[in-house]
C-alpha cells in the first residue's frame, strides 16, 4: 500500500478558501439571509469534497483504472487540471522578452510560434513535474 501524502495546513486552508469563494459565486443568487458562515461552509465544502473523491476512488477501482487519471477528468470544459497547469506556468510567460503593450493581433506570425512554442513547453514540464509529484521551478505566484 502506498505511503499517505501529508498536505500542509496551509494548503488544506487554501484550499478550503478558493472552495468557500467558488462555492458563494455559484450561489450568489441565495438571499444573504439564507447563507451559510464561510466556517460552515466551508465544512459543507470539505464534506462534499471528500464524499467526491471517495466515490471517484471508487469508480477507479471498479474500472481498473489509476484515480490520478480518473480525477483529472471533470468533464469540464478546460478542464480544472488543464486549468491549474496552465495557472502554473503563467509567472514564466510573463518574464519572456515580449512587448505585453502590443496587441495580440499585432505579433507577428514567428512573435507567435515563438509565444505559443515555450508555453506548450512550459505546460508540459509542468504536468511531468506534477505527475512526478515535483513541483521543481514552478512558483504559485502570478505577478499580474
Amino acid at each position: 500500500m502506498a505511503q499517505p501524502v501529508f498536505i500542509s495546513r496551509d494548503w488544506h486552508d487554501r484550499v478550503r478558501r478558493v472552495a468557500v469563494i467558488a462555492a458563494r459565486e455559484s450561489l450568489a443568487a441565495v438571499p444573504p439571509h439564507l447563507m451559510l458562515s464561510d466556517e460552515n461552509l466551508g465544512k459543507l465544502v470539505d464534506s462534499v469534497l471528500k464524499a467526491w473523491i471517495t466515490l471517484r476512488a471508487e469508480q477507479a477501482v471498479a474500472n481498473g483504472v489509476a484515480f490520478e487519471q480518473l480525477e483529472r477528468l471533470s468533464g469540464q470544459y478546460p478542464e480544472p487540471w488543464d486549468t491549474a497547469i496552465i495557472g502554473t506556468v503563467l509567472p514564466q510567460l510573463a518574464e519572456l522578452p515580449i512587448d505585453w503593450s502590443k496587441p495580440l493581433t499585432a505579433w507577428t506570425k514567428d512573435e507567435m510560434s515563438k509565444f505559443i512554442c515555450r508555453a506548450l513547453d512550459l505546460a508540459c514540464r509542468a504536468q511531468s513535474a506534477a505527475q512526478r509529484g515535483s513541483a521543481g521551478e514552478f512558483s504559485d505566484t502570478v505577478p499580474f
